[in-house]
């Protein structure tokens, strides 16, 4: 009986420390993941700005500097609901992933009605 509990504690110790290794590795990916995508997005903006500061110093007119303003202002909208659309997601995975992991931990490591070779009464014992 003993060794019986003892066995599914360490079961039960090794899932949750294996299950808390992946969660740990899965946040220092999306940690990663997220550093990478916002040094490329950021980089992506201060290149841009030079590019759209050299466009609207090229407009020679009051209706070009608008339409070119208003082009440049599309561009960074989609640039942005593009960062925006891959972040959430990115984050919404990893939200997904880790829940599974954690609700498999907590399936497996559930108390469970023992078995009918495990009982015994008094009598038997």
């Amino acid at each position: 009986m003993f060794t019986d509990v003892k066995t599914q504690f360490d079961e039960q110790l090794q899932r949750s420390i294996d299950t808390n290794t992946k969660v740990r590795e899965l946040s220092t990916q999306f940690a990663s993941d997220a550093a990478l995508r916002n040094n490329d997005f950021v980089n992506q903006m201060v290149q841009s700005s030079l590019e759209n500061s050299q466009a609207l110093a090229q407009c020679a007119t009051p209706m070009q500097l608008v339409e070119k303003q208003v082009e440049l202002s599309n561009q960074f909208r989609e640039g942005m609901e593009s960062y925006m659309k891959t972040s959430i997601e990115a984050l919404t995975q990893y939200g997904q992933t880790v829940a599974e992991l954690t609700g498999e931990l907590l399936q497996a490591n559930s108390p469970k009605a023992p078995t009918a070779s495990r009982r015994k009464s008094g009598k038997d014992a």
